[in-house]
């Protein structure tokens, strides 16, 4: 059984005070790990204002991470390439090969800073008219 405080803290156990016990549908947000609690209620987060926009933003996060990774990685070839030179067999160097994988990443990366600025500043706005919708 799943209780939340007047505080809206929830737990498991047995009940303290006088903390309402969750109904079946709050219950399983709680156990699937969508929920939050608004105005001491157990709510679907993915109905929330700006939930997409986050999951969308981490999302870009991981991505960008994963790009700078890639372009640490082909740093260290072209450095290499830079000190021992050699052709690949369609007649381009190996530094020009690395040099356009790295330009290829590059503008993956610009797109998604570009994306993740303006996911955010969208979510800024929507916290923005949620704030004064509550006020």
């Amino acid at each position: 059984m799943f209780y939340i405080t007047q505080s809206g803290q929830i737990y498991s156990g047995d009940p303290q005070n006088d903390d309402r016990q969750l109904t079946e549908e709050e219950a399983n947000l709680v156990r699937n790990g969508r929920f939050t609690v608004v105005n001491n209620q157990v709510v679907d987060i993915t109905l929330q204002p700006g939930y997409s926009q986050n999951q969308r933003i981490n999302e870009i996060n991981s991505e960008i991470e994963e790009i700078h990774k890639q372009l640490d990685a082909w740093d260290l070839k072209s450095i290499r390439a830079l000190r021992e030179g050699g052709t690949r067999e369609d007649g381009t160097t190996y530094l020009e090969y690395y040099q356009s994988q790295i330009n290829e990443l590059r503008e993956q990366l610009s797109e998604l800073t570009s994306e993740k600025t303006e996911l955010e500043t969208k979510l800024a706005e929507l916290m923005e008219e949620e704030d004064d919708i509550s006020e």
